[in-house]
């Protein structure tokens, strides 16, 4: 339900996961193809799922059963993209194994799922922040011997996304201190056989300490230690200091979005409208379509007098948030001038 044109962008970033997907696995090729259904809008999607008796609050999931892989559409390029990855994994993985630990299956889908697509490359093993301070508030709530041993509608029954987090943090941290050790875990599968935790990961104590450790370590390299001493700043309205610390952010990680996001805004107050403009367009490339970061990014092409550029964002701005009235009397007076200019 989505143009041609879309079609031949989405399919080509489809192939591009698939390919990676193989690459890291090293499975031999599926017999056949992989189906993709995408619908215009959420509406169009639940009266798909509605048909089939299933809920129709999802935005995306993959029927094992039909081994369809459906998606609504968004506006949003980065939300896309994490849908179709999530989803787009787990129609992958499950074509090579039906049955696995449904933590194994959602946290390499949370892996893979938030790659990045940057300057054509994807970007993996970036640090989820969502789900970085999540775990900061909440890592011993769930232990790891009832996460490994959920179920799906253990898994599943909580809206707080913390089962998701500990499967994506626990997966992060196989992926880049213990590879062998998920190796032989995927080995195990294969052969039908259940995963022997003990004797691949030894105590959980020593090992929840160690995850704890990683979460920590990661909390500082993610640039969230520096981003939310940032923040208090701006609260306080010392702007300066807040810029230097999402400097620093960005130093450690520099597809921060929400730290580039509120530098380019804070240089924006500073009057510093052309590294603004370079921020706040970082966060759109990135796929990142907030009203605000058009908002912004409008307001500096004013403030350099870029006329055109600045209404353009200013008419999106207010697409994505037609109720916000400081976007609506930022357009209308852009509008004016440019009226004006042209008289």
């Amino acid at each position: 339900q989505i143009s041609e044109e879309r079609t031949y962008l989405i399919g080509g970033l489809a192939e591009n996961m698939f390919r990676q997907y193989q690459q890291y696995f090293h499975f031999p090729p599926p017999k056949g193809k992989f189906t993709l259904k995408i619908f215009e809008s959420q509406q169009e999607l639940a009266k798909y799922l509605r048909k089939l008796g299933l809920p129709t609050h999802w935005q995306g999931a993959y029927l094992r059963t039909r081994k369809q892989l459906l998606l609504s559409h968004k506006t949003s390029p980065r939300e896309f993209q994490s849908l179709l990855f999530h989803e787009g994994f787990h129609q992958f993985f499950e074509y090579y194994y039906p049955v696995s630990p449904v933590w194994l299956n959602e946290g390499l889908a949370e892996y893979f799922g938030h790659a990045l697509l940057w300057k054509g490359n994807l970007l993996f093993g970036l640090p989820h922040l969502a789900h970085l301070r999540k775990l900061k508030k909440e890592f011993e709530k769930l232990p790891l011997a009832e996460l490994l041993s959920a179920n799906h509608r253990q898994f599943h029954k909580s809206s707080d996304l913390l089962y998701y987090a500990k499967s994506w943090l626990f997966i992060h941290y196989l992926v880049h201190k213990r590879r062998e050790t998920l190796e032989k875990m995927l080995e195990y599968l294969k052969t039908g056989e259940s995963i022997p935790y003990p004797s691949l990961l030894g105590s959980f104590s020593s090992l929840e300490a160690s995850l704890a450790r990683y979460l920590e370590k990661l909390w500082h390299t993610s640039g969230e230690a520096n981003y939310h001493k940032a923040l208090f700043w701006i609260q306080k309205e010392q702007y300066p200091k807040a810029v230097n610390l999402l400097s620093d952010a960005l130093a450690q990680n520099p597809y921060h979005e929400e730290a580039r996001h509120y530098r380019g805004v804070l240089l924006y107050r500073l009057k510093d409208y052309s590294f603004a403009v370079k921020d706040l367009t970082t966060v759109i490339r990135m796929g990142y379509h907030w009203p605000a970061t058009f908002y912004y990014r409008g307001l500096c092409y004013l403030a350099l007098w870029d006329l055109d550029s600045s209404l353009e964002d200013l008419r999106y701005a207010a697409q994505l948030a037609p109720h916000d009235p400081k976007i609506q009397r930022a357009k209308e007076r852009v509008e004016k001038i440019l009226k004006k200019s042209k008289n």
